[in-house]
């Protein structure tokens, strides 16, 4: 591909394309590049195979988000209000915090978090919550109106504040429905907690003392140790004594806890916090949204914008041309015939000057038409674009190969009594199958002078389907095929062949080995990306030269330039004509 400055009507390219150096024409596969073409430089950009894979990748995704932005606003900003209205219809909620502090010698650090975990258990018992009950200032709610927590208290190590470790302290958090009520029930708490474990601990010690006194009462029998030797007795009533002495002490001790801070009544409502709830609605929303458009994605196989199909295909866009919502296949309809001036003839002009433009310097004539399945267009485009290339003075010929579903004789109003099945077949010649087209334009016998002078003489010839064959494929597939194309690429500036659909049947595949190049066609309301990917299967193993694609966008209105009158058409022509056309004088040998 040349990479000077292109033509002012060139199109904006994003071109992927196989390039090896074994395969420098785009024959079949090959390692994939990406390119793309600067509109006003004209300088052409690749990508590695990987790193082009890789923006294939998040391209898609991107893709699937544009194409359904709507659906994901929708579930973000109602996740959003749903969230915003739940949490403004709870009840105001308030949390208090007491602190105790545990005073016990512990040494062992697992001990110590053990110790300090189990305080939330003891605040659940129900010994507590009547203690609990006993010291407040309020009736106690009923156990489903609050709750109680506790945890050790944490603190940052060190001047950075990341590293955090526990202390010694730990929170009793009460949560109730006024502010009041939750400090005066971790108060509570907090005050019932430490009685109780002091009456655990005294309880205990006080049991313990009477055993040891029991113990000592008896080293004061005589006899009552035996034979045991006298010091150890003396050892024994030693310990003895001095645990008695420890226990004596533990009895009128706090248990290991006393409180430190007393839970002051809160000036705001823990929750609900309707903004957070509606930022975490959001972001759940999002999520969810973003989530589900990737499973419809998944599970939905249309093909939504035009990149879907450059990355599936790997060829180079040659244009884009509207898909009209008249499209009958009769004389008349063409839109370069009848409406020369109208953006759709523009958008046919732009893709001969594109096609143009790519093979410029190559020795390519015989081009053939396909697409993924019939119905997507590719008759249409191929009549119209062959009018677009007669009228830069071209000799252009139109071979109908598609012999099941033939329809180009009823766009050009010709007859098919002979056409390619008959001289395949030998039974006529192809001088005589052969019919010329009249692609004056209107208003052109007006002004016939100026016809005469600047218009270069060209002609445009259509070789039909023939009659019905019995076996269309094999006909096709024929050496009487390949002798057909080559004659009349002997003859012509511009062979343009039809075919039925890729999917449909083998004859785009049996004809590509005896073509100079192949463009594909898409609808993007037809195909799909299954569809897409069997194309390019078959592209891979075909030998032609893979010119690129061409997208068929979505349904316009018929327009109406063809109401303008014959000066303005004529006007409009002559100005396309000056900008975008290339004639066969401006092509090297006389290639496209």
């Amino acid at each position: 591909m040349q990479t000077g400055a292109l033509p002012s009507d060139s199109l904006v390219w994003c071109i992927s394309r196989p390039m090896v150096e074994s395969n420098p024409g785009n024959y079949g596969g090959g390692a994939f590049f990406e390119m793309g073409v600067d509109a006003g430089m004209g300088q052409v950009q690749e990508y590695p195979e990987g790193e082009s894979a890789s923006r294939g990748t998040v391209g898609a995704y991107g893709l699937v988000m544009r194409r359904y932005w709507w659906a994901i606003v929708l579930i973000s900003v109602g996740a959003t209000v749903v969230a915003f209205a739940i949490s403004s219809a709870q009840p105001d909620r308030y949390t208090a915090e007491a602190r105790i502090l545990y005073v016990s010698a512990y040494t062992d650090t697992t001990q110590l978090s053990l110790e300090l975990s189990g305080v939330e258990t003891t605040l659940s018992t129900n010994v507590v919550r009547a203690m609990a009950a006993s010291k407040m200032d309020h009736a106690m709610p009923a156990a489903a109106d609050y709750t109680i927590s506790a945890g050790p208290v944490t603190m940052s190590k060190g001047t950075t504040g990341v590293s955090l470790v526990p202390t010694r302290l730990v929170a009793v958090t009460a949560e109730a429905g006024s502010a009041a009520l939750a400090a005066d029930l971790a108060n509570a708490y907090m005050v019932a907690f430490v009685q109780y474990r002091t009456d655990v601990a005294r309880k205990s010690a006080r049991r313990s003392i009477r055993i040891i006194k029991q113990q000592l009462a008896a080293f004061e029998k005589p006899g009552a140790q035996g034979a045991a030797p006298s010091s150890y007795q003396e050892t024994m009533y030693l310990d003895l004594t001095q645990q008695l002495r420890q226990l004596q002490t533990a009895s009128t001790g706090t248990g290991g806890y006393i409180g430190v801070t007393k839970a002051e009544s809160p000036t705001a409502p823990f929750s609900p916090q309707p903004a957070r709830s509606a930022t975490l609605g959001f972001c759940i929303g999002l999520i969810a949204a973003i989530f589900l458009t990737i499973v419809l994605y998944r599970f939905d196989s249309h093909v939504g914008d035009e990149r879907e199909v450059i990355a599936l295909l790997r060829l180079p866009v040659l244009g884009r041309l509207p898909r009209l919502r008249d499209e009958r296949l009769e004389p008349g309809r063409l839109e370069s015939l009848v409406a020369p001036a109208s953006s759709a003839a523009e958008a046919y002009r732009r893709l001969r000057a594109s096609i143009s433009t790519v093979l410029a310097g190559d020795a390519v004539k015989t081009l053939l038409f396909a697409s993924g399945r019939e119905g997507e267009g590719t008759s249409f485009a191929l009549a119209n674009v062959a009018v677009a290339f007669a009228r830069t003075g071209r000799r252009v010929v139109i071979v109908d190969a598609d012999l099941r579903n033939p329809c180009l004789h009823r766009l050009f109003g010709l007859s098919n009594d002979e056409g390619v099945s008959s001289v395949v077949s030998g039974r006529t010649s192809l001088s005589a199958a052969l019919q010329p087209v009249d692609f004056t334009m209107e208003g052109e016998n007006e002004f016939g002078s100026r016809g005469a002078a600047d218009r270069p003489v060209a002609s445009l010839d259509v070789v039909t389907s023939g009659p019905r064959a019995l076996d269309p494929g094999e006909l096709v597939a024929g050496p009487g095929m390949a002798e057909l194309l080559a004659e009349l690429k002997s003859s012509a500036d511009v062979v343009l062949v039809d075919t039925p659909g890729l999917l449909n049947a083998a004859a785009a595949s049996s004809l590509a080995s005896v073509v100079d190049g192949l463009v594909f066609l898409v609808d993007v309301r037809v195909t799909s990306r299954p569809a897409l990917r069997e194309c390019r299967e078959y592209l891979d193993l075909m030998l032609c030269r893979q010119v690129g694609v061409v997208i068929m966008q979505q349904s316009r209105a018929r327009s109406r330039s063809r109401q303008r009158d014959t000066t303005e058409a004529v006007a409009a022509e002559s100005k396309t004509s000056e900008s975008t056309a290339l004639t066969a004088s401006d092509i090297p040998g006389g290639s496209l």
